[in-house]
């Protein structure tokens, strides 16, 4: 599975650059995006992942578990 977008409102939704086979125990704690900068933070099972396109690609910032992250003001 992995992190999915919608451009229509949720109307469809499309994969995105990071995907799991749906039996690999991957998965998501939480989704933050900067409200100044428009990165996108997604912390999982396996890494920090960071997207500064709008969620299309993704790459891992830091490996590790991550359950939470907050933008500094």
């Amino acid at each position: 599975m992995g992190i999915l977008k919608s451009t229509d409102a949720g109307q469809t939704w499309n994969t995105t650059s990071l995907t799991y086979a749906v039996n690999s125990g991957s998965g998501f704690h939480f989704l933050e995006a900067s409200p100044t900068t428009g990165v996108i933070l997604a912390g999982g099972n396996d890494n920090l992942w960071r997207s500064t396109d709008d969620g299309d690609t993704w790459s891992a910032a830091q490996s590790g578990t991550f359950f939470d992250a907050t933008w500094d003001k």
